[in-house]
């Protein structure tokens, strides 16, 4: 499934990861991830995010309540949750720190004040990790698609291996093609 999706599917996500697109959005990069503000994140002020003139705009402002930012790891062999072993603990631990001291040194927000997780099955298929502020509003948090990145982290550490083989509950739209084809199989 995941093979059949053609490479033009994510070029937007490349271009970001280059720096061509999305830089007004920009928090943070470096040769494991980038960190953006999501598009989701309507109430984000208009200032840019790595605009250090305007930087205190963004401090503590009433629309962190509704924070969303993005992590794009650089690797482009990990696609999704599925692709990780233990030997991407110290990225994802990395994605974990710096990602939430970026957040709170430019909206304020301390790491205990979000969440961070990752979809499976995602969005798109280069693997990303979310950012969202615990007093807002719920994108994509469901249980049955959400996974907490130090969940993730630990069960990594126990098991190297854990999501190559772990059964893992998702949820899909009757229109997803993933679901379209386990009818197949099934009917």
């Amino acid at each position: 499934y995941i093979n059949d999706i053609p490479a033009g599917a994510i070029a937007w996500v490349y271009k970001i990861l280059a720096g061509e697109k999305e830089k007004e959005r920009l928090l943070f990069n470096d040769k494991d991830m980038l960190l953006n503000v999501d598009p989701k994140w309507s109430t984000h002020p208009d200032v840019c995010p790595s605009d250090n003139e305007n930087k205190h705009v963004l401090k503590n402002h009433d629309s962190t309540k509704n924070l969303y930012c993005l992590g794009l790891c650089h690797r482009l062999d990990v696609k999704s949750i599925r692709d990780l072993t233990d030997e991407h603990i110290p990225l994802l631990s990395h994605m974990l720190d710096e990602g939430t001291k970026r957040i709170e040194e430019v909206y304020g927000t301390p790491r205990n004040a979000l969440r961070v997780f990752v979809h499976y099955p995602p969005q798109f298929y280069h693997f990303h990790v979310h950012y969202t502020s615990v007093d807002g509003v719920d994108f994509g948090i469901n249980t049955e698609r959400a996974h907490l990145l130090e969940d993730i982290i630990d069960n990594l550490k126990c098991d190297g291996s854990f999501y190559k083989k772990a059964n893992l509950t998702c949820r899909l739209g009757a229109t997803d093609k993933l679901w379209k084809k386990f009818q197949n199989l099934s009917g």
